[in-house]
């Protein structure tokens, strides 16, 4: 159990807070991590045992919805949101509390809750004629008897004790789920590495073709021309034709896209070493990357060189999926 030894509204409301308790896992936050994982957490003593199961998948924000507590949990809900949202950070989250007694420790029943009662039943007919069923009132009153909450108990409000318990279970699901996201992560850099080496390969091979290119298309020009005045008599300004010739030319060149694509992928990699996770700054260094792409295509006018740019883009849509789960 963690206390806090200054005054504050978590350690008057169950005896401890979570200022310091976190360290356990702050420094896997410090590592590249996926959106997607898994954690369990357990706790017991002498009457009780807690399981708490933590599940995540990509989203663009921290997305709780998907808290289900026992009723007398109900009360933590805020301090649970808030220790994942320190832990978790971004991604769509859904918890489980499991709780079993130990034999001969279950609080006893001491009366029908009545009011939970009619909930359930009325619940459970909604449900039946959503979904055309033809339900009998015992069955329904049976299922509604077996319902949580639905039967007063001696201890129905958990103790200061039992809170703790529980949230020691939600911080080990929280370190597990981050070791998952971890270990995920390195598998997806390693993915993003392979395919950098595809487009660096793909540039690589554009830039051993782009300097003969100007040549080409400056015999294709002339051979054109010539043919013209052969057929037409035509007389050109020489001096205009360079022109026209010398704009033409320069908008061959894809040194400057080259060079940024080059650089693009160098930040790339370094921001996959950072010290804290850059899911949305890796985001937005695949969309510059794409930009130098579609330049280069629509530069080329050479089905090498396009079929190279064809093999870059198909590597960066493979990064893109990816990026999209890293925190």
């Amino acid at each position: 159990m963690y206390f806090c030894p200054t005054e504050c509204v978590t350690a008057r409301s169950v005896g401890f807070c979570f200022e310091g308790i976190a360290d356990g896992y702050n420094r896997r936050n410090d590592m590249l991590r996926s959106m997607t994982g898994f954690g369990k957490g357990t706790a017991s003593n002498e009457r009780l045992s807690l399981t708490v199961e933590l599940k995540s998948v990509n989203s663009k924000v921290l997305d709780l919805g998907g808290l289900r507590l026992p009723l007398r949990y109900r009360s933590q809900e805020a301090l649970l949101r808030n220790e994942i949202a320190e832990g978790v950070e971004r991604g769509k989250v859904d918890l489980q509390v499991s709780l079993s007694w130990l034999e001969g420790c279950e609080p006893l029943s001491t009366g029908l809750n009545g009011a939970q009662f009619a909930h359930v039943v009325n619940l459970l007919k909604a449900s039946c004629e959503k979904e055309g069923l033809h339900c009998s009132d015992d069955v329904i009153f049976s299922a509604a008897m077996q319902s949580e909450g639905v039967w007063h108990k001696e201890d129905e409000n958990a103790d200061e004790q039992e809170f703790a318990l529980l949230h020691q279970a939600l911080l080990q699901a929280i370190d597990e789920l981050n070791g998952f996201r971890i270990k995920e992560a390195e598998a997806t850099a390693r993915d993003f590495a392979e395919q950098l080496r595809v487009i660096r390969d793909a540039a690589a091979h554009v830039d051993a073709v782009k300097d003969a290119r100007p040549e080409v298309f400056r015999l294709r020009f002339e051979e054109e021309l010539a043919r013209l005045k052969a057929k037409d008599a035509i007389t050109v300004d020489e001096g205009r034709l360079a022109q026209e010739l010398f704009y033409h030319i320069q908008r061959l060149d894809v040194n400057e896209e080259l060079k940024r694509l080059a650089q693009h992928c160098l930040t790339f990699e370094d921001s996959l070493d950072k010290e804290r996770s850059q899911g949305r700054k890796l985001n937005f260094i695949a969309q510059e990357m794409g930009r130098e792409m579609n330049t280069l295509g629509s530069k080329a006018c050479d089905q090498e060189i396009q079929h190279w740019v064809v093999v870059m883009k198909d590597a960066l849509e493979k990064i893109k999926e990816q990026v999209l789960n890293i925190l």
